[in-house]
């Protein structure tokens, strides 16, 4: 059903149905098991494969983005991660697409406490 940890974390975090206690701590696991991967690529790179910008990147800014958006504290885990999405975010492909209406809000809460 999930393609990804990313997919099954923000699923699961924003249903509108009761989800299992465990199905909820078990895509928080996966989800950290996969930031665990990207911080260890990023650590001595400024992107996912090497120092300029590829494919993979553009692949991965999307869940990213939402990560942070959905108040994911990259920093305080994942400091190479942070970094990057701060490199990414500044970048005018992700100031064209970002959506208009969290350029005017607060970022959510929903995942603070992960």
């Amino acid at each position: 059903m999930y393609r990804s940890p990313v997919c099954k974390q923000s699923t699961l975090t924003h249903t509108t149905h009761a989800v299992p206690a465990e199905d909820l701590k078990a895509a928080q696991g996966l989800l950290k098991e996969e930031l665990d991967k990207w911080e260890a690529y990023l650590q001595g790179h400024e992107f996912l494969v090497g120092h300029s910008f590829t494919a993979a990147d553009a692949a991965v800014w999307p869940f990213l983005a939402l990560l942070a958006r959905f108040g994911l504290r990259l920093a305080e885990h994942w400091p190479s991660v942070a970094q990057y999405y701060n490199r990414l975010k500044i970048r005018q492909s992700a100031q064209k697409t970002w959506p208009p209406h969290w350029k005017d809000s607060d970022d959510k809460t929903w995942l603070n406490s992960f």
